[in-house]
């Protein structure tokens, strides 16, 4: 549904898709829209999400991190409750 933060925001002009909060509410606005069009379950086909993943980042670190300080963040256990969250949401959505 989105690709890299400041290409979204320059294709659409939606600043607000720079930041977590507004991706996760374009992703939720999107689900629910399939969701209630019933076009989530057509012909007894499943909705697939070809790639999906969270990266540990606040509003005002995205673009400023490197990517590999980004995903040096992902092993470290007290993450776990994010992770949990994530995998949670993105299975009831």
């Amino acid at each position: 549904m989105t690709t890299e933060p400041d290409t979204e925001v320059a294709t659409s002009g939606q600043a607000n898709l720079n930041t977590i909060t507004g991706v996760t509410r374009l992703v939720q606005h999107v689900l629910t829209t399939l969701q209630d069009a019933s076009v989530t379950n057509v012909e007894g086909k499943q909705m697939g999400i070809s790639e999906c993943r969270e990266s540990k980042i606040r509003n005002g670190e995205n673009g400023v991190l490197s990517y590999a300080s980004t995903v040096g963040r992902d092993p470290f256990s007290f993450r776990a409750p994010i992770d949990t969250a994530f995998l949670q949401t993105a299975l009831t959505s």
